[in-house]
């Protein structure tokens, strides 16, 4: 593993371990760091909180594969929408 594979793998494991009551419920290790690379993802891309992204977070059945979104503010009647 590279040093940002590494970088990224324990970010990931600390929003595991710290944010886990943000995290889907589940018992399954790979799902849980599957959703805290999604906030993770969020969180950078959009330079808000975990606890901000966390209330982006889709992931889940039935959302077209839609695991983030993100509304933004409207501006001369246009708004931008991130999907993650």
């Amino acid at each position: 593993m590279d040093i940002n594979a590494g970088i990224v793998d324990q970010r990931v494991l600390g929003i595991v371990e710290t944010y886990a009551h943000l995290l889907p419920a589940s018992q399954d290790e790979l799902k849980l760091k599957a959703s805290a690379f999604v906030l993770l993802s969020i969180a950078t891309c959009l330079d808000v909180s975990i606890e901000k992204a966390a209330e982006m977070f889709t992931d889940g059945g039935q959302d077209m594969g839609v695991d983030g979104l993100a509304v933004g503010e409207i501006e001369e009647n246009e708004f931008q929408i991130t999907l993650f």
